[in-house]
């Protein structure tokens, strides 16, 4: 009781600032910001060199005409063209219009050059944490106070089209964090510096094309969801996630590409998705020298499975779309990502699992209503070592945007063992019968767009028993090149192991990424 009233009065803050925010008009801030814009983009754009060279290109003269001559010119040629097209003909000329638009012979090879270029597209950020929860470490601890983060990442990923409708595309990623090295690299262990200084890594590197009319294929590393959820894994069981940092930004954000052969087939109002994951990969979870490590000590080593044949994943997904209606129905024979101790107590180790399941949605008007439902078999535990168990999961969850550039979504989820044995509430596997999560986000976006504030709280157990955590954060567009994003992030301890020890963990998060 005292754990759920700890949760809710640290709640109570953001709970008012963010009625205030969400009744505020929307006038009233671009009032009182609109001093700020102009010399903000000033300066990017100074910057970007953009604006300048759209000037030159207007008028030879380098002067620009008035954005007012410019409406008068647009608005002046659609009279025009009202004047001379008969009411009879306007749709014969407007597609007349399209039809000679797909004349190509009058592209020349530095158009074609010049496109090819554009198929390399990427990011640069620069990303900074700082610890607010933290009280100075004893002796021969790690010290976690101030910055977590100081990371520069670059993304970079080509996409090129080849013949006969196929399509390439290669990804990757690296990045370097200064914070350790700032704060003192001897104080961290290797393992911990191994996974957090600096990675490089593969990301999505995949062919992708037709076969036949009907009938798409798509190899190599991916990322693949299944279910309607947004927040809560039920039946999206293909990616691992980076949960290294947990919470601090959304689970689509999150996802690991896996190496996969996927083929699509249609058929009228209905597809069939047949998966085989050649790659079996995990979520990359916090490591021992990380404050959210749930233990003092390092806990035994986990043996993967072989990347192999016998060891392949392998599922199917037919879904179809009826009218604002959709359903899916899934099952699929696949790796557990969560591992387990195993009789000796020496290693860890992940189960074999098999699911069934369905997810489906439904628009009404401004409500957008989702289900998920699934039974897994195979999950095995330290406690009950001879024995596998069974989990029915549903997820119900709703969506409403009929407020004015406000969109909320709730989801519930329940996690339920079918043949349930008290045992397995005992360390190390400390699994409840029934599991409880619910997600509330609340996404408002203001100046035509450009600025986009969300609220997200993420609950275990009907109280926060299980922990919790709320972030906060706001992202805006400074250009079209330049996006500035931030937010605080607060967590609250529970009996899930991930969350035990981690209310100090609270933090604020700021990035600057340039887009190219």
């Amino acid at each position: 009781m005292q754990a759920s009233r700890h949760y809710w009065h640290k709640c109570l803050g953001l709970v008012i600032f963010l009625i205030g925010l969400f009744l505020i008009p929307q006038g009233l801030l671009a009032d009182s910001a609109s001093s700020l814009l102009p010399e903000i983009e000033q300066v990017l754009e100074d910057f970007d060199g953009l604006k300048s060279s759209e000037t030159e290109k207007i008028d030879g003269s380098g002067i620009a005409s008035s954005s007012e001559d410019e409406l008068i010119d647009v608005l002046e040629g659609f009279g025009d063209k009202g004047s001379e097209i008969s009411p009879e003909g306007e749709l014969t000329d407007i597609l007349g219009e399209f039809k000679d638009s797909d004349d190509t012979s009058s592209i020349e090879p530095a158009d074609v050059s010049r496109n090819r270029f554009n198929d390399l597209s990427g990011s640069l950020t620069f990303g900074v944490v700082y610890n607010i929860g933290h009280d100075a470490p004893a002796t021969g601890e790690i010290d976690h106070q101030g910055f977590s983060r100081l990371r520069s990442k670059l993304d970079l990923a080509l996409d090129h089209d080849l013949p006969f409708d196929f399509k390439f595309r290669i990804s990757g990623s690296a990045f370097y964090d200064a914070a350790f090295r700032a704060a003192g690299r001897a104080d961290y262990p290797d393992s911990f510096l191994d996974q957090y200084e600096s990675e490089i890594e593969l990301g999505e590197t995949y062919l992708q094309g037709a076969l036949l009319k009907n009938l798409d294929i798509k190899i190599g590393r991916q990322v693949l969801s299944w279910g309607r959820s947004d927040s809560i894994l039920i039946t999206d069981i293909w990616n691992p996630l980076d949960q290294r940092t947990p919470g601090i930004v959304d689970i689509k954000d999150l996802k690991l590409p896996v190496t996969m052969t996927k083929l699509d087939g249609y058929m009228g109002d209905w597809s069939l998705s047949i998966v085989a994951a050649h790659e079996n990969r995990f979520s990359k979870l916090p490591v021992y020298g990380s404050d959210f490590y749930p233990s003092d000590q390092p806990l035994p080593p986990v043996e993967e499975p072989e990347d192999n044949l016998e060891n392949t994943e392998f599922g199917a997904a037919l879904t179809g779309y009826f009218n604002g209606r959709d359903i899916s129905f899934y099952t699929a024979r696949f790796w557990d990502d969560t591992a387990h101790f195993t009789s000796d107590a020496f290693k860890r180790e992940h189960s074999r699992l098999t699911m069934y399941g369905v997810a489906a949605s439904m628009a009404a008007g401004n409500w957008i209503i989702k289900g998920e439902a699934a039974l897994t078999s195979g999950f095995r535990f330290f406690n009950q070592p001879d024995k596998s168990f069974e989990r029915a999961d549903t997820m119900v969850g709703a969506e409403y945007s009929g407020f004015s550039e406000t969109t909320i979504a709730l989801e519930l989820a329940l996690f339920h063992y079918l043949d349930y044995d008290s045992v397995l509430a005992k360390v190390p596997d400390s699994t409840g019968n029934d599991q409880v999560q619910m997600a509330l986000r609340t996404t408002r976006e203001f100046f035509n767009d450009r600025l986009a504030v969300t609220f997200l709280a993420s609950v275990y157990g009907g109280d926060a028993r299980d922990g919790a955590f709320e972030r906060i954060s706001a992202e805006y567009d400074l250009t079209d090149s330049w996006t500035l994003s931030g937010g605080l992030i607060l967590y609250q301890n529970g009996r899930k192991p991930m969350f035990r020890n981690i209310e100090d963990n609270d933090r604020l998060f700021l990035n600057l990424a340039f887009h190219f």
